[in-house]
């Protein structure tokens, strides 16, 4: 078969759709070399860097490149016109078999369309939602959620049916996310990040549902006590995205300069040395639909404190406190309670590392196989 992956392309550091795209297609060379893969994408402005970028990290026999230099705009307002362009220039031409995409497309060809969220908390978002991704998820050859929380939405607000919709959870790379003992590495780690002795750790790309500011609150009130001490909260993203430069602001006036380490863009082979280094991984959201932070964190063997709701506590499962988002002091109860045991921290490390290996990128692609072959198979 011939498969084409959309892999979107974003600002350094982001998470969730990007990486799974990068994964996904590195997992699928790996799962079955007989089929040809093409990673796709289209992007005009520094088009040889981007396309440099993708393809030393997506360089496989099986795997080719497909990132012709269009201007998004240009094809997106030719699209809603109507016309397919993406089908006639691309798809087309290849003899591709099944897409898989982001569902912006208007295509005939066999296509699995994944959902990573639906914005139902931003209502500007749900309606671009329900105008321009619906129509094509009521199309497609199969729908994948990434998180039951997801796929129970869209099962009971949308008319999809249930037979199409399968629940794929994202994997997290256990060779690179992983404990690490080595001391030498980690102090290398924490000399080239500016990184503390002690801190907390939060990874963006950071949002306004991330709800930073309700931790921000509590270290600001309970700065004074013993446990908390010398210790720092370190924010890490390359990109501070919608809502970060608000968050630098509350920073400042909540007079917590001198708590708060801002790391920046930090490449995903060093994350891993990031998070071993963190007393705990923090993940205040009011909503995720999973989190490839939490993920990683896991991998990692690190204790979480994690809000509840969403696909949180799919990703981490027993291996986190948890606390409700809009209830400061259990936040606080639970900050206190994790600092002041260690033995509570290793256990939550734990129980969050034996979580985390029922996330695998080999049986994720083994399972969207399957779904290519039964969409092409149903195609004649």
């Amino acid at each position: 078969m011939r498969i084409a992956v959309e892999v979107p392309y974003y600002a350094l550091g982001a998470r969730g759709s990007t990486q799974y795209g990068e994964n996904l297609v590195r997992a699928l060379g790996a799962a079955s070399p007989q089929d040809r893969f093409y990673a796709f994408n289209y992007f005009y402005g520094d088009h040889a860097r981007r396309r440099d970028d993708l393809a030393a990290r997506l360089a496989a026999d099986n795997v080719e490149l497909a990132l012709p230099r269009w201007p998004q705009s240009w094809v997106d307002r030719l699209e809603r016109a109507g016309y397919p362009f993406v089908e006639r220039r691309f798809l087309r031409p290849r003899g591709i078999d099944v897409f898989h995409n982001a569902g912006a497309h208007p295509i005939k060809t066999p296509n699995v369309i994944t959902v990573h969220g639906v914005p139902w908390y931003d209502p500007p978002g749900r309606l671009r939602f329900e105008q321009a991704i619906l129509p094509r998820l009521a199309q497609a050859s199969a729908v994948i959620a990434v998180s039951r929380c997801i796929r129970d939405y869209l099962l009971r607000f949308y008319p999809i049916a249930e037979s199409r919709c399968a629940l794929i959870h994202y994997g997290v790379d256990h060779q690179v996310f992983r404990p690490i003992s080595d001391a030498k590495s980690l102090d290398q780690a924490r000399r080239r990040h500016g990184l503390p002795e002690r801190f907390l750790l939060c990874v963006g790309p950071f949002q306004l549902r991330d709800n930073i500011e309700a931790l921000l609150y509590v270290l600001r009130r309970r700065r004074d006590h013993r446990l908390l001490r010398g210790l720092k909260l370190a924010l890490l993203g390359g990109s501070l995205e919608e809502h970060g430069h608000a968050l630098k602001r509350r920073v400042a006036q909540l007079g917590l300069e001198d708590m708060v380490v801002w790391v920046g863009y930090v490449p995903h082979d060093q994350l891993a040395a990031v998070y071993n280094l963190a007393q705990l991984y923090v993940h205040p959201s009011f909503y995720e639909e999973l989190g490839a932070q939490l993920l990683e964190a896991s991998a990692c063997g690190r204790p979480i404190l994690a809000a509840r709701g969403g696909g949180i506590e799919e990703a981490v499962g027993d291996g986190a406190l948890y606390f409700d988002a809009t209830r400061l002091d259990e936040l606080e109860a639970a900050l206190l309670r994790a600092l002041e045991s260690v033995p509570l921290r290793d256990e939550l490390g734990g129980r969050a590392l034996e979580w985390s290996r029922r996330f695998d990128w080999g049986l994720c692609a083994r399972r969207h196989l399957e779904l290519y072959r039964a969409a092409a198979a149903r195609a004649g």
